[in-house]
């Protein structure tokens, strides 16, 4: 039963995230005099049409329960409608840029109501992720986690690495952390800033079962570094933290959120990308590939959600990063996303300053869209190859 509503769930909050998106490409294409002649919820093939309203437009039913789309008369050049007042290709192009832009604006705006409204009700953080300095609540880094109370311990350990100068310096395994340079550090980024930035470091150390138990050692870091292992003495995360703002307060804080969890989002893409095309070990290649997941990833996702009873407000935090995370990836600049399809509208804009400029570009552009139309699809079936391997 909790696969079947899992599944279920998947498809409602896809359904949500890109609906939205098309939606935003619906509205602003009407406002701007285009005629919209299909509004598709699903993917093709279609299943059935629902109706027709009274501008033309045609809402179908499809197949493929993962997402949806709008098709305006005249978006490709090649359609043979370049001529008609209401085509796509016709409007001025602050127009066609406005209609492109605004399936990501909504995305950016169902964000926006999701953790405003979590901010101002509560909510609790979804994860710890392996980085810093990003100021996120939701997505905290484990510095970030500690200074919230969202992740407890009772002190920090070192263990000196195999001939480095933490090891000459007499820093053993498993020695407990007093202070350094005077300060008591509270995360494991406290120690690595002080090492970083002094030439001289005064590490006081506990060791329990050695008398006198407390210990002064004295290196000198080269490089920012001295070779030493950070952890953490009885890791716990506080499950019972809520996060709750009010009034403006939310507002603010889902401004800095969207922000970080937006380069955040970034990071791990960068991250990727590189590990996929670029990886310098095969575990960085290893890495990289467990990044990736598809709806069948996610939908074990939302099965394991199901499973443990995740209360509504976990929900709506996957629904807004879903959402950052599709506005992230449309805005690239890639052949058939929506970033890719503002540059080349852009480009036949100006092709029109040269003769015939329109017409050789329009077949060009064409050719741009169905190469990277292809190639995100080879992509999209890799990651489910991916994802079938990993789960089933």
């Amino acid at each position: 039963m909790s696969i079947f509503l899992g599944i279920l769930l998947t498809l409602i909050v896809l359904l949500i995230v890109v609906m939205i998106h098309e939606l935003g490409h619906f509205v602003t294409a009407r406002l701007t005099g285009m005629r919209v002649e299909e509004f598709g919820i699903g993917i093709p093939p279609r299943a059935r049409s629902l109706w027709t309203d009274k501008k033309g437009t045609e809402y179908t039913l499809n197949w493929l329960p993962i997402g949806g789309f709008v098709r305006i008369l005249g978006e490709n050049p090649q359609d043979g409608n370049n001529t008609a007042k209401w085509s796509f290709i016709i409007k001025p192009w602050i127009s066609r840029v406005i209609v492109l832009a605004a399936g990501v604006t909504m995305n950016f705006v169902l964000a926006f109501v999701v953790f405003t409204g979590l901010f101002l009700y509560w909510m609790t953080p979804m994860a710890i992720i392996p980085l810093e300095w990003y100021q996120s609540q939701i997505l905290p880094s484990a510095h970030e986690a500690i200074a919230s109370s969202y992740l407890t311990h009772n002190g920090l350990i070192v263990t000196s690495i195999s001939g480095s100068i933490a090891e000459r310096a007499g820093v053993g395994s498993g020695e407990y952390v007093v202070d350094i340079n005077s300060i008591h550090p509270q995360t494991a980024q406290d120690i690595i800033d002080i090492i970083t930035k002094n030439e001289i470091i005064t590490l006081t150390l506990w060791t329990p079962s050695v008398p006198p138990n407390t210990r002064v050692v004295h290196m000198n870091p080269k490089n920012g570094k001295v070779g030493m292992q950070i952890g953490y003495r009885d890791l716990h995360i506080n499950t019972n933290k809520q996060i709750q703002y009010s009034g403006f307060e939310a507002l603010s804080m889902w401004a800095r959120e969207t922000v970080a969890t937006t380069r955040i989002t970034l990071a791990f893409l960068s991250q990727m990308v590189v590990g996929l095309f670029a990886a310098r070990s095969e575990v960085e290649h290893t890495e990289a590939k467990n990044m990736l997941a598809g709806p069948i990833g996610l939908g074990s996702t939302f099965v394991q959600i199901v499973e443990d009873h995740v209360p509504l407000a976990t929900i709506l935090v996957m629904i807004a990063l879903l959402s950052i995370n599709l506005w992230v990836i449309n805005i690239l600049p890639f052949p058939a996303l929506d970033g890719g399809r503002i540059v080349t509208t852009t480009l036949y804009s100006i092709s029109s300053y040269f003769p015939h400029g329109k017409q050789y570009f329009s077949r060009v552009e064409g050719a741009i869209h169905a190469i990277g139309f292809m190639l995100l699809l080879a992509f999209m079936l890799y990651v489910s190859g991916l994802d079938i391997l990993r789960f089933f």
